[in-house]
């Protein structure tokens, strides 16, 4: 939208003409009084800044109108008609070559920054200044000398008016913004006038010519603080006040008698360009700071918005996985349990038996499924930790490849190992998530391999161990290759695939691989099958880590609290611990939990996180509020919550360790093993 009303462009052509007008007057008055050009040729400049703002269909007419009104101007002087057509075609003839040559370099009337004055100064003002100067001085001097000194003059003068009321114009008929802003700076410019208007009068009648320099401070100080509008109204105003003041001076009332009235106009002419281009130029930097400074805090605030949009949708995606997993683990956590302990039990039919089987395989797979999905979420957060401690690498790789050996017999797959190295080094290493890197492998080899074998090379050394799975499948297509380790990725993405599956497991891997320090790769033949490899750095365990790697573990003999909502859950769990060896008393919530942590001293607590009424985060922090030995019992929570932000509330709350849901008979081994005996600050407790 134009920044002006349509009253005002109506009136642009009346005002136009109005102001080259007289400004064409007071010039040629000037110019009849002291016989010299004028120092500043102001008229052409306000045609300009008509004809931007003047409907297109008016122009013609008020150009038409100025030339009248110019020509009009020079007769009423008693100038001769040739000399007042050819000087009003000059001028004429400048502003439109100014208008055109602005619409070619696309300069609009809205002078936003100092590149847009440089390019019209440069593009626009410069070239046709200097062809309007040079037609006005071949016709002046046809025939005669001067031609340089006549073309210097008039340049000097259109080129310093244009330059100068132009840019100062078009920042005075700046949109609404500017003008408040010019509305707030009005009160310090009336000021700086009044205040010059003194200084003018105050200094000795010899002296006055040099007051003007005292705005030199002012203006830039205006600069600064009111930006380009303000500094332009106070350049033209001071100028229309100065140009006559000092051109009419008398000649014997300044410093130098024989400083004649040439000489004043080109001091006139350097200490208004030097004052102009000083002062709009440090306006115009001071606006580009500001707008600089506001789109930042723009982009700023922007930036913290989409943060906190973003902390938002991790926050929703993090509680979403969060209760999807403890949803779909409480009931896994019965299934694939029993399921293991009528496993364990034996003596069924054998149909029976196979049948038992089969539902563990497909619980294991809904696990792995979801699994898989908890997985990649916390390593593209960064919140997987490795837990280092000291292992036989070869035995990991070994139970691995024991893991996976029923599956690949039934599917007529033969299965081998080979290793090179010592297999009965220490290292250092999260055996964990390195048997679950070798799985994910080894399971994939497994799943794309009809016929033929898997092979697992394994090779160690005292600082490195390197992986190789090696299958005789149906290898990967090219184009594959590149995109087989990103998330969601498949080799067969069709409707009709034959084998399940997230498409995340390699991208697990490769994060895991990754936050091991290693590197991980495939190499791949089409039909002829495929490699898949990953090297880790592993240093050599301790002596004493050795001798603690090689040591037996001592069978369990506790007396455990379990607490637990469910009927269900409790069972499977009292059923568990039975088989490890100890005996237990039930709690179906929090309450019950601290009641009997008052009554009897326990060697380990088994703690649901998610119960109602108070739940087991509550409860925790009650029972470690308990006066005397009950405060230091080992709580360990039993939850299907095991996201990272979970364990940690686990944790703040006091409790010791976490055993996630569904419950892995040998994990579940293993941690009572580290806190049987144990207090709750990890010291050992004293039999009484």
């Amino acid at each position: 939208m134009h920044p002006f009303s349509n009253l005002a462009r109506t009136l642009a052509p009346v005002l136009t003409v109005a102001a080259f007008s007289v400004s064409v007057l007071v010039s040629l008055v000037l110019v009849d009084r002291t016989g010299v050009v004028s120092p500043l040729w102001t008229a052409n400049a306000f045609l300009v800044t008509g004809l931007l703002f003047i409907k297109p269909a008016h122009r013609l007419a008020t150009v038409v109108a100025c030339a009248i009104a110019n020509i009009a101007v020079y007769l009423a002087l008693g100038d001769p008609a040739g000399q007042a057509l050819a000087f009003t075609a000059a001028n004429i003839g400048e502003a439109l070559g100014v208008f055109w040559l602005m619409g070619q370099a696309r300069i609009g009337a809205r002078l936003t920054s100092l590149r847009k004055v440089a390019r019209l100064v440069a593009f626009a003002i410069l070239p046709a200044t200097a062809l309007a100067s040079a037609f006005a001085a071949a016709y002046s001097t046809i025939g005669d000398e001067g031609f340089l000194e006549f073309i210097s003059l008039w340049f000097a003068s259109d080129f310093l008016g244009m330059a100068i009321v132009l840019p100062c114009s078009l920042l005075l008929l700046a949109p609404q913004k500017a003008a408040n802003e010019f509305r707030r700076a009005a009160p310090e410019i009336l000021v700086l006038a009044a205040a010059a208007a003194l200084l003018f009068v105050a200094t000795p009648p010899q002296f006055r010519i040099y007051a003007v320099f005292g705005a030199f401070p002012a203006t830039t100080a205006l600069a600064f603080r009111r930006g380009p509008r303000a500094t332009a109204a106070v350049c033209m105003l001071t100028a229309a006040i100065a140009l006559p003041i000092l051109l009419l001076m008398p000649v014997g009332r300044t410093v130098n008698p024989a400083w004649h009235i040439e000489q004043r106009v080109t001091f006139l002419q350097f200490f208004l360009a030097a004052w102009f281009f000083t002062g709009i130029v440090a306006a115009m930097a001071m606006a580009d700071q500001r707008r600089l400074r506001i789109l930042f805090e723009k982009r700023t605030g922007l930036a913290r918005a989409a943060r906190a949009e973003a902390q938002a949708a991790s926050r929703a995606k993090t509680d979403f996985l969060a209760t999807m997993s403890h949803e779909i683990r409480t009931p896994m956590n019965s299934i694939i349990g029993f399921t293991e302990v009528i496993q364990r039990k034996g003596g069924l039919p054998p149909e029976t038996t196979r049948q038992i089987a089969m539902i563990e395989r497909a619980g294991s797979a809904l696990m792995t499924v979801l699994n898989d999905i908890l997985d990649f979420s916390k390593v593209e957060a960064g919140e997987v930790e490795l837990s280092l401690r000291p292992c036989h690498i070869a035995a990991v790789a070994e139970d691995s490849l024991a893991i996976v050996a029923e599956t690949a017999e039934r599917k007529g797959v033969k299965v081998a190992m080979a290793i090179e190295g010592d297999p009965e080094l220490v290292h250092m290493a999260d055996d964990h998530r390195l048997r679950q890197v070798l799985l994910n492998l080894l399971n994939n080899a497994i799943k794309f391999t009809d016929s033929g074998t898997v092979e697992l090379k394994l090779a160690l050394t005292a600082h490195q161990a390197s992986f190789r799975v090696v299958d005789t499948g149906r290898g990967i297509p090219e184009d594959a290759v590149g995109r087989l380790f990103g998330r969601f990725s498949q080799i067969d993405g069709s409707i009709s695939r034959e084998h399940g599956g997230t498409g995340l497991g390699l991208a697990i891997c490769k994060g895991l691989v990754g936050l091991m320090g290693g590197t991980i790769g495939v190499e791949s033949v089409l039909g002829k099958g495929s490699t898949f490899w990953f090297e880790i750095p592993a240093s050599l365990a301790t002596a004493e880590a050795v001798q603690e790697v090689h040591g037996e573990q001592a069978g369990i003999t506790a007396h455990i609290l379990l607490v637990d909502d469910h009927p269900m859950n409790r069972e499977l769990a009292q059923t568990i611990l039975a088989l490890l060896g100890c005996t237990c008393d039930l709690a179906a919530d929090g309450q019950e939990a601290i009641d009997a942590a008052m009554t009897r001293r326990y060697d380990a607590i088994l703690m649901d996180v998610h119960m109602p009424g108070i739940d087991g985060l509550a409860a925790t922090r009650a029972i470690r509020a308990l006066p005397g030995p009950a405060a230091l019992t080992p709580i360990i929570a039993m939850s299907a919550g095991v996201l990272p932000e979970q364990v940690e509330r686990c944790r703040a709350a006091g409790m010791v360790d976490a055993v996630g849901k569904p419950i892995d008979i040998e994990t579940l081994h293993a941690c009572l093993e580290r806190w049987i005996g144990r207090d709750a600050d990890g010291q050992e407790v004293q039999a009484a």
